[in-house]
């Protein structure tokens, strides 16, 4: 047993214990003379820092459907029409009911995934071993959360792409009845 503790690599039979006391030892080391241990206190960092990255992606779910609803609400028609305001500028001018379920149903699996990301991800980041492990978790759980984005870049055709950012924001400020100052919302 006292091999294993010095870390005696010419132990044949118990290198593997010897690599678990040093991976554990390595985690568990002091940081700022001994009040806390650096292990831990980078889960903690590292699990903080995957919520406020899912908290973004729930926010942007959040705002796309209240977004799919006011549209619904001031724009409700019997077929879905763009329309251009300038040379460089669209609009959306009517919504079906059919189009608003769609987007709705999209924006609720949305939030459902984001939270189920959320809590199995901060599992996975918890019962992370070594400190290795754990950088290397938070890189693919970052990954994941990008995987969205480059299908949309690869995927989408460029002219499909470019009417989405010239469309003209959806002005939301009759919907907004709990504003505080200028259109800023008190959330």
């Amino acid at each position: 047993a006292q091999r294993v503790c010095d870390e005696d690599r010419s132990l044949p039979t118990a290198s593997f214990q010897a690599e678990t006391y040093s991976a554990t030892r390595e985690f568990t080391s002091p940081w700022l003379s001994s009040l806390i241990e650096t292990g831990p206190l980078l889960a903690v960092m590292v699990i903080f820092m995957w919520t406020l990255s899912v908290m973004d992606v729930l926010r942007g779910a959040i705002d796309f459907l209240m977004a799919a609803i006011h549209l619904h609400k001031q724009r409700a028609s019997d077929r879905f029409t763009i329309g251009r305001l300038c040379t460089n500028e669209f609009t959306i001018e009517g919504v079906t009911l059919s189009r608003t379920v769609w987007a709705i149903a999209i924006g609720l699996l949305q939030l459902v995934i984001a939270c189920c990301l959320l809590v199995s991800g901060a599992l996975w980041l918890a019962y992370t071993k070594s400190i290795p492990d754990l950088l290397a978790n938070a890189v693919a759980l970052s990954y994941v959360m990008q995987v969205d984005e480059l299908l949309y870049q690869v995927i989408v055709p460029r002219r499909a792409k470019a009417l989405v950012m010239n469309l003209t924001p959806i002005d939301m400020s009759e919907d907004m009845a709990t504003c505080s100052m200028a259109g800023v919302p008190k959330r």
